[in-house]
């Protein structure tokens, strides 16, 4: 039995600087507290780390007590996101200490090990399990560095920006008050994590995770983000995450009785909120699933719905309905949508500089979406005028085929609108990757030479309801195999590979592919890649070209190959997160 006296010592009281005077009535001002007084109320969470380290006494302090003290005294009272789950004070410290424990359950199912042998997972099991907790620990630790702008105030009422990089808050202040930053990169903060575990792991805990480096590699690239190559540990704390998120906003109630009741017009508007604000589903562009004009949000209505069904259903929620119809009715219930007339949906044309969209949108206040004017995104810089034309309700209200392991969510983009039938297609057709070998190419990992096509042939079973628009079909199509993994992503003999600068689909392997999935002949490839190319959502070369040539490169070997390239994940991804780039393909100037 585990002695957990320890945690039950009464706290020295530490006093607690004066609140400057006139500072009562600023927002969210927090004072820096020790960590002893941070981690009181979590107490319970601290028992269950300890019971299942399964370490005595001095080493679980020496190894796992540090690390908390160390992370507590460095987010403080910071929130976990700004609109999402545990976005109150103390949001940080609360999620990860329990994504922590529940990483460390989850665990016990697990055998981990590299070999597979017996001994091996004996004598690695406490390095592994340790492995576990730092990654749960450090999995969000970079949120405070790079998504939020923390300003501090010292003991002669003097601000300053707190720098994360050098030092804690307490060697630099006495109070704080913390802000998100705008346009934020979305993940930046998985890349910088590696940059800050320094101040949160002790040394003796680095001697330990680094003396295997296979566990130490899988370690890096769970809080990287780089989750293809963290495998199981990648999986635990991916999971563990998830359920985090899905107690703190209500999903799932039926099995978590403690948690309170959200009713599920907020659920879908806290996802709304999310899903904008990571830049999901983009805004004020072509392409984009949203515009803001005056005071109202713009938002392509099926995509939106599809799109916000997809993310509760990851998170753990039940009990969404399965039509659009329902969904809309559901917001125009709430007031959470302005209706067009009874209908929740409204037929707009969208026009930008060079582009015009006819769409079915919803129209929501942007008081709904962002209650601080402040945080509120630029004004699309062209048109939205509403139609006379009513909208049909036979896409937009479509029902969604039920699956327990994924929600079905073709991407619906904008109505093909722009006569562009002379639109150059720059020789795609002429080009095959010839220099990669047959045999799984180690030289070029993640590139596929086009004439392999038996790879990715295979049929992606096709969704319930098919789309009219035949490249909404090519991207639905897309979309599906990739949830499916029918259609690998950065991976040898890949059609999609992720770049720095958006989405790259291999041309014309991936065209071909889909023809061959249509209609089992390749001849007609060129038609359907001329149909995305006429929607001018991809991006074009610096000499207006619509391919974009990448340089592969490998060992001893590199290549240049032909890609349609997509600075919208969202438009091959949908509301599914994409994976890292990958570092073998460089864009051609």
């Amino acid at each position: 039995m585990l002695k957990l006296g320890w945690f039950k010592h009464p706290i020295e009281k530490v006093p607690v600087a004066q609140q400057p005077t006139g500072f009562s009535s600023m927002p969210g001002l927090l004072p820096i507290q020790t960590t002893a007084e941070l981690l009181l109320p979590h107490n319970h969470l601290l028992f269950q780390i300890e019971e299942l380290a399964g370490l005595a006494k001095d080493p679980f302090k020496c190894f796992y007590l540090m690390a908390i003290q160390q992370f507590a005294r460095f987010v403080q009272q910071l929130p976990a996101s700004e609109v999402h789950h545990h976005a109150g004070p103390g949001g940080m410290l609360l999620h990860t200490l329990e994504v922590c424990v529940i990483a460390l359950k989850v665990r016990r199912s697990y055998l981990l090990s590299e070999t597979g042998g017996a001994e091996e997972i004996s004598a690695k099991q406490d390095l592994w399990t340790y492995a576990v907790f730092l990654a749960a620990l450090c999995h969000d630790l970079a949120k405070v560095a790079v998504d939020q702008s923390v300003t501090l105030f010292d003991q002669n009422h003097q601000q300053r920006t707190w720098d994360p990089w050098n030092q804690f808050m307490d060697e630099q202040g006495q109070w704080y008050v913390t802000e998100f930053v705008p346009n934020r990169h979305y993940r930046l903060h998985e890349k910088a994590t590696p940059l800050l575990i320094n101040k949160v792991i002790p040394s003796q805990g680095m001697r330990w995770l680094t003396s295997d480096q296979s566990i130490f590699a899988r370690w890096l690239a769970t809080v990287s983000g780089d989750l293809e190559n963290a495998n199981a540990l990648g999986q635990i704390v991916s999971s563990a995450d998830s359920q985090s998120v899905a107690t703190n906003l209500g999903a799932d109630t039926s099995r978590m009785p403690a948690v309170k009741t959200i009713p599920l017009h907020e659920k879908m508007l806290t996802a709304l909120r999310h899903l904008l604000t990571e830049g999901t589903l983009p805004l004020n562009r072509n392409g984009a699933a949203g515009w803001i004009q005056g005071e109202y949000c713009w938002l392509v209505s099926k995509r939106t719905v599809d799109a916000v069904r997809e993310h509760l259903t990851r998170e753990g929620h039940t009990g969404i309905p399965t039509q659009n119809s329902r969904l809309f009715d559901i917001w125009q219930e709430h007031a959470v949508l302005i209706p067009c007339g009874d209908k929740a949906i409204w037929t707009a044309s969208v026009a930008g500089e060079g582009w015009c969209n006819e769409l079915t949108l919803i129209k929501i206040p942007l008081t709904k979406i962002w209650s601080n004017p402040e945080r509120r995104p630029e004004p699309f810089a062209g048109n939205i005028s509403v139609s006379d034309i009513k909208p049909s309700a036979v896409d937009d209200t479509a029902d969604v085929k039920p699956d327990d392991s994924q929600s079905d969510s073709a991407l619906i983009l904008p109505s093909e609108n722009m006569d562009s039938d002379s639109m150059e297609i720059d020789s795609v057709g002429m080009t095959h990757l010839s220099v990669i070998t047959e045999n799984g190419n180690d030289e070029y990992p993640g590139v596929q030479h086009d004439a392999n096509l038996d790879e990715q042939s295979s049929n992606p079973v096709k969704s319930a309801k098919e789309p009219t628009d035949p490249v909404d079909g090519f991207f639905a199509w897309l979309q599906n195999g990739i949830r499916q993994g029918t259609i690998k992503t950065n991976q040898p003999k890949a059609r999609v590979h992720v770049v720095k600068e958006g989405v790259a689909l291999m041309t014309p392997g991936i065209f071909q592919d889909y023809a061959l999935f249509q209609e089992g002949d390749l001849s007609n490839w060129s038609v359907i890649q001329k149909k995305v190319l006429k929607k001018n959502w991809h991006v074009r070369g610096e000499k207006g070209l619509n391919v974009v040539k990448y340089q592969v490169s490998g060992a001893s070997k590199s290549t240049t190959v032909n890609a349609i390239l997509f600075e919208d994940h969202s438009i091959v991804f949908g509301a599914g997160l994409a994976p890292a780039s990958n570092p073998h393909l460089q864009k051609v100037p």
